[in-house]
């Protein structure tokens, strides 16, 4: 009786639980059929399916530097992340330009740094040799990332002992901007005309310079100072010193080697500029809007300066490449990526926005205000066709035919810092026009010390 009593009981509860089960699946049927409608699939839908039960949410801190329009700009980015990946909050910290190295060394000696942080290729360097950032080098294996279709020019600045620690989002050329509709007036060939016809040399672009000058109106012939103004020597000066045949540092980074006939011959030509000729524009002079105003037949600028440009409703412009000099040397780019810190609590959440925002479909999204170093972004109509300016007879000599011809990035070292601010306290001897022989010795003997 009692072995009959215990199975009844064991027969009625499988019963009940099935029961159960029934009802559960029922009810959730019914709920898929009702919310299961045709036509009404959004972002928040699509978010909710890439939800997964077992992926807890975490917050990760991107550090970058910039102005409100970028800011605008990444944080659409991270709306398109958020879509694949809504169990990732980003947080923005937007540093400014002067401040921004600084304040990273103080983060991350602290450590409380950003988890990802755009990174310049003029200071990473010191991230590097002090053991601040997480080795990415297995992006170099991972198919989804295509590793491959990355400009290898633009990652060696990331790279140490064989070894990756961040991924470059952008790397172009510097082009010339030109006034076309002043060339126009003055009958004057544009630079990308010239540069069409395979007679843009230095010597063509100083008499264009020359032709453009108009002083009684304000308006110089050239400037070769980016946008960030004169201290930043490197973006402005060094194709012309590839040009004319020299470097600033030898290979090793060992021994500084701007002081030759070919580095004379370089700075005598941006005196010759300034002093000489009087066709580009002192050191003191307001340049910071003197292209937007037309006060400007030339400037050259990074590439991201496109956002600048077009805004002007005045008259209509275009990009050219940079002259060609003595020798046949490469086009200067500089390098931007992003880099994740070593402490991040969170590794695996941080990679995933750092290959969003390198990988294709990110760079897709930058299209306007960048040139990413990625092949296939070259090739693609997001960027040859994201704006009517610059023209994309523009881009393909100043910028993919620049890649083909081959690039060069800046010069970087451990110590460039101190290089950088002597560099800067000794072009202004220039500026002063004293002799560039006599600045090329000071050059030398005070920036070799850093070297070793």
């Amino acid at each position: 009786m009692r072995k009959w009593w215990g199975t009844s009981v064991l027969v009625i509860l499988l019963i009940i639980v099935l029961a159960g089960c029934s009802a559960t699946n029922e009810t959730s049927d019914d709920q898929s059929d009702q919310s299961a409608k045709p036509n009404e699939v959004s972002a928040s839908d699509n978010k909710e399916a890439e939800k997964s039960p077992d992926k807890e949410q975490v917050t990760i801190r991107f550090s970058f530097w910039g102005d409100d329009a970028r800011k605008v700009l990444l944080e659409g980015i991270i709306t398109k992340f958020n879509e694949k990946y809504p169990h990732i909050k980003v947080e923005t910290l937007m540093i400014p330009n002067n401040e921004y190295k600084q304040k990273l060394g103080i983060m991350s000696a602290s450590r409380t740094a950003p988890d990802v942080s755009w990174m310049s290729q003029s200071y990473i360097a010191e991230f590097i040799e002090g053991n601040q950032l997480l080795d990415l080098t297995s992006l170099r294996t991972d198919a989804e990332f295509s590793f491959d279709d990355i400009f290898p020019s633009s990652l060696s600045v990331y790279e140490k002992d064989g070894k990756l620690f961040g991924i470059p989002f952008s790397s172009a050329p510097r082009p010339i901007f030109f006034n076309k509709t002043l060339f126009e007036e003055k009958g004057i060939p544009t630079p990308l005309e010239q540069a069409k016809a395979g007679k843009w040399t230095y010597a063509e672009f100083l008499e264009t310079a020359q032709k453009m000058t108009n002083p009684d109106e304000g308006v110089y012939g050239a400037s070769m100072i980016v946008s960030l103004g004169w201290k930043a020597w490197q973006q402005s000066y060094n194709d012309i010193f590839w040009s004319f045949g020299a470097e600033l540092l030898n290979e090793e980074g060992t021994k500084f080697t701007l002081n030759t006939p070919e580095g004379e011959k370089a700075l005598q030509f941006i005196s010759d500029m300034i002093f000489k000729h009087q066709v580009h524009p002192k050191p003191g002079d307001q340049i910071a809007f003197a292209f937007e105003t037309g006060k400007l037949a030339m400037s050259r600028q990074d590439y991201s300066y496109v956002n600048n440009a077009r805004k002007i409703t005045n008259f209509e412009w275009d990009i050219a490449p940079m002259p060609t000099g003595d020798v046949q040397a490469p086009s200067g780019v500089g390098v931007s990526g992003y880099a994740i810190f070593k402490e991040t609590k969170h590794p695996e959440e941080a990679l995933a926005f750092l290959k969003f925002m390198t990988g294709k479909e990110g760079t897709q999204l930058i299209a306007g205000q960048f040139v990413a170093p990625r092949q296939s972004f070259l090739e693609s109509d997001a960027f040859q066709k994201s704006s009517a300016t610059p023209s994309p007879e523009g881009i393909n000599y100043a910028l993919i035919e620049q890649f083909k011809k081959g690039v060069k990035r800046e010069y970087n070292h451990k110590s460039w810092s101190e290089i950088d601010q002597k560099m800067q306290i000794l072009l202004d001897a220039l500026y002063l026009k004293e002799d560039p022989k006599s600045v090329l010795n000071k050059m030398e003997s005070e920036i070799d010390p850093l070297l070793k």
